[in-house]
């Protein structure tokens, strides 16, 4: 099985603001080792065998040592701020932050001094994550399969790809604490070809077998391995998208109720294709690039190898309106609103048309397009929504459609026991 190791690599950067015996001194024209003990926090036996690298600004080695038995280390270096990142396989470090060039870091001087009469460096077992990648029947692909490992939210920086065995098993081993996201991506024409050439198989997590869409968390020496993370196959399709008059826009296709979101540009005649997307409902939009206030919109059902969409541009929709709220007199609401893209079931989790409600209860929010859900914050369970009204007219299920170019009046009525 082949193994890809994300190799810890911790950064000690220091300074010679309160001179201390580890750091690097210059002494008579001398320059005074750096010495350090890089230890197993849960054993608390010292780490031999741990490689330990002296870096300048710009990640160049400069020089290099390995702990000894006693896992201890002893660097020289010439100048008066170096930088030490400490590497062992099976390992990551505790308690480093990452610093401005993504690699985990923390001061040197800022480590508690051992028994050994220098700083240590505590590390911890890493995690790992194996599994298979598969058909929906359980059978092995008949071809290698690109498995990518991306870490969330702390960990975005981190992007590792292993390619799959004969049976189809992958490996990520040295892997630090925190959530990870499982994508899987056919790189090579699988034979006998699924689809067109111009159409790559791809591969996405089962949510019958993934939990949250693939994302999985990793604790210190966790192994999480087998069927649990398995893999299954789901072909692929594409969008061609054609936005009219034909120039320069920035499209996107989001399915929403997936979390799949995808962004491109197109050429000079208006055009961009969507390639290697799951089957589902997609909402694709198009913004003009010489004109910010025109737009466009469409909602599919993906189903086919190809589906094509052209889209229309038109002048954005602005909407005015005002809460009115029944309550006592001496309550006070703090409310929000906001008018996200749906697609009928589910919402764009990151549109931004929204904006604080004032005092009085008015707002106005503009550039708006295509279908939009009303979804308001700050609202205390004793109240609720008791009317909407655009244009006079109520929408009982708050979805919202506005008229082109055009200022539309929003109403919403809101009653508190």
């Amino acid at each position: 099985m082949r193994m890809v190791s994300l190799l810890t690599t911790v950064l000690f950067c220091f300074s010679l603001s309160g001179l201390v015996s580890w750091h690097t001194v210059l002494v008579s024209g001398q320059v005074l080792p750096i010495r350090g003990e890089v230890i197993d926090l849960d054993s608390k036996r010292p780490l031999g065998g741990a490689e330990v690298q002296l870096l300048e600004r710009d990640g160049s080695e400069s020089a290099r040592a390995v702990t000894n038995a006693r896992g201890l280390f002893e660097i020289e270096h010439p100048t008066l701020e170096p930088i030490v990142s400490v590497k062992k396989r099976g390992y990551i470090a505790v308690g480093a932050e990452s610093s401005a060039n993504g690699k985990l870091a923390f001061p040197l001087r800022d480590r508690a001094v051992g028994p050994s009469g220098v700083p240590q460096i505590g590390m911890r077992r890493s995690g790992s994550i194996s599994g298979v990648v598969a058909t929906a029947d359980s059978r092995a692909m008949d071809a290698p399969i690109h498995v990518t490992l991306e870490g969330v939210g702390d960990k975005s920086d981190i992007r590792l790809t292993v390619k799959t065995e004969a049976d189809g098993r992958y490996s990520f081993q040295d892997l630090a604490p925190g959530d990870y996201r499982l994508l899987a991506a056919s790189r090579a024409k699988l034979h006998p070809p699924l689809m067109s050439d111009r159409y790559r198989p791809t591969y996405y997590p089962s949510a019958a077998s993934v939990e949250n869409a693939g994302t999985v968390s990793v604790d210190y020496g966790q192994s999480l391995q087998g069927v649990d993370w398995m893999i299954a196959l789901n072909s692929s399709h594409s969008i061609a998208v054609r936005v009219n008059p034909r120039a320069p826009a920035q499209v996107r296709a989001a399915s929403f109720s997936r979390g799949l979101f995808r962004n491109g540009r197109t050429t000079g005649k208006g055009e961009f294709v969507f390639d290697e997307l799951p089957e589902g409902r997609y909402v694709v939009t198009a913004a003009s690039v010489d004109d910010p206030v025109r737009f466009a919109v469409s909602t599919i059902q993906l189903n086919s190898d190809l589906a094509e969409v052209r889209l229309d541009f038109q002048l954005s929709a602005e909407v005015r309106g005002r809460i009115f709220v029944s309550q006592p007199s001496d309550a006070t609401l703090e409310l929000s609103i906001a008018l996200p893209l749906t697609d009928g079931d589910a919402i764009d989790p990151v549109s931004s048309a929204a904006t604080v409600v004032s005092a009085d209860g008015r707002f106005a929010i503009g550039n708006l397009f295509g279908s939009r859900k009303l979804v308001l914050t700050g609202l205390p369970e004793r109240c609720r929504v008791s009317e909407v009204l655009l244009a006079g007219e109520a929408q009982p299920d708050g979805l919202l459609k506005f008229a082109p170019g055009k200022t539309t009046q929003l109403d919403i009525k809101i009653t508190c026991n």
